[in-house]
């Protein structure tokens, strides 16, 4: 049997397809910005939810489960107040909902979690913010690993950090690693590997009628 999933933060839904691509039984997933969920329900087929998460009951979820055990736990909560692209005070509210991740976890008691985030999590902005997650689901019963991850270092075209932090019940599993990289920097793929057989775009303007397609000069 493939295991369940849930999505919390799911916007457009690109975690969702990979834990598909894995092999999990995505079930349900939940988030608070209208075209992002849009585009998600045109693609998945599953229950899923409009809902400020901060606000999100347990129960509300588990109806969502329709009963079904929760193996794994997986979101990306806003990351903006960590960035260090950030503009003006260290001050977001949104950083709370590191905090609530880590709640609904206790409170669904999923047998894994996974939750992903800009590497400033561990910087200033955030630092004490994660101490005090990490405090939460360890005394939760959780068994927890962290590593800051590059996209590039795993086949993905693209130099891309983020932090994960996976946490797994201590009375389900023995501690878990998270996978080691599949590609040397010397090896990482290039954009032209991933997109070179694409047909030209157009000369300027507009690409047909599709304002979001544009060509522009870049370095």
């Amino acid at each position: 049997n493939r295991l369940n999933a849930v999505d919390l933060f799911c916007g457009a839904g690109g975690f969702t397809l990979g834990l598909q691509q894995a092999g999990f039984n995505v079930i349900a997933a939940v988030d608070n910005w209208s075209p992002a969920l849009e585009t998600y329900k045109a693609n998945f087929q599953h229950a899923s939810l409009k809902g400020d998460i901060s606000q999100l009951s347990s129960t509300e979820l588990n109806a969502l489960m329709d009963g079904r055990e929760l193996d794994l736990l997986v979101g990306g909560p806003p990351c903006q107040g960590f960035s260090i692209q950030r503009i003006g005070g260290d001050v977001d509210d949104r950083n709370d909902l590191v905090l609530t991740f880590a709640h609904l976890v206790i409170a669904l008691q999923p047998r894994a979690f996974l939750m992903e985030n800009v590497p400033g999590l561990l910087g200033t902005r955030g630092k004490r913010l994660f101490e005090k997650f990490i405090r939460v689901l360890s005394a939760g019963n959780y068994s927890l690993t962290h590593s800051v991850l590059n996209a590039a270092d795993y086949g993905v075209p693209q130099s891309r950090r983020r932090v994960f932090v996976l946490g797994t019940r201590s009375d389900v599993f023995d501690a878990f690693e998270l996978p080691a990289a599949t590609h040397a920097e010397k090896n990482w793929r290039s954009v032209r590997s991933a997109i070179g057989d694409l047909p030209e775009p157009w000369s300027s303007g507009d690409i047909g009628n599709d304002p979001l397609h544009r060509r522009i000069k870049v370095s």
